[in-house]
């Protein structure tokens, strides 16, 4: 067995003993947080449902058009912002996650095991959309994609009733979807900018034992 592995169990301490259990449950818990993060299949499902199902209503005079994509632009603000959310959990949990690694493997684990775990070069970036994994920029992307579309053929139809109405523009129901894609266009700036906050926090104050 390699000098560099870990303390037989008979040396540890009942401390230390209790401190290593604690970590191994902590690991696992960590894991499982990232796994239900990315298993969450059904909010990608949920906004194309929601958004076909309003433009059928709005088609069908169940529901006024304006207000129709109003809910969209919300509900879009909502699922870009769970994504955001749930990209911070991953790779917060990853931080923690390499920082108990980093209790319990060596320099020479870089070899046996992964090199991961030492891998400082990006101690000092900041979290943004370029350290998403791919599966939440699939998201990310369908979220921006379905809003421009969304935005767009709000805008034909606009135009279109403009041509008909000369007034139509200073209805209040016309601008909603406007101004509540402003409002929701701030508030995933500040959400994000919270978020990164926290990531850069996180990695100021807690860059792990030295290997």
């Amino acid at each position: 067995m390699p000098e560099e592995s870990l303390p037989k169990e008979s040396l540890l301490s009942e401390e230390d003993e209790r401190r290593y259990n604690f970590l191994i449950a902590m690991y696992n818990q960590l894991w499982g947080n990232i796994n239900r993060h990315i298993n969450l299949i059904w909010q990608p499902i949920a906004l194309l449902i929601t958004i076909f199902g309003l433009l059928f209503l709005s088609k069908d005079g169940t529901i006024d058009f304006n207000l129709s994509v109003s809910l969209i632009i919300i509900f879009v603000g909502w699922f870009i912002a769970h994504v955001y959310d749930s990209s911070h959990w991953y790779n917060r949990n990853l931080i923690i996650i390499s920082n108990i690694e980093k209790q319990f493997l060596r320099k020479s684990d870089v070899e046996y095991i992964h090199p991961y775990f030492i891998d400082d070069s990006d101690k000092k970036s900041d979290f943004d959309e370029k350290r998403m994994i791919t599966h939440f920029k699939l998201q990310l992307y369908l979220g921006i994609i379905m809003l421009i579309i969304i935005i767009l053929f709000y805008i034909i139809n606009t135009i279109e009733q403009l041509n008909s109405e000369l007034k139509f523009i200073l209805n209040l129901e016309v601008c909603l979807p406007i101004v509540l894609l402003i409002l929701v266009t701030i508030w995933l700036q500040n959400f994000k900018k919270k978020i990164f906050k926290k990531y850069k926090f996180l990695k100021e104050k807690s860059p792990g034992k030295e290997i």
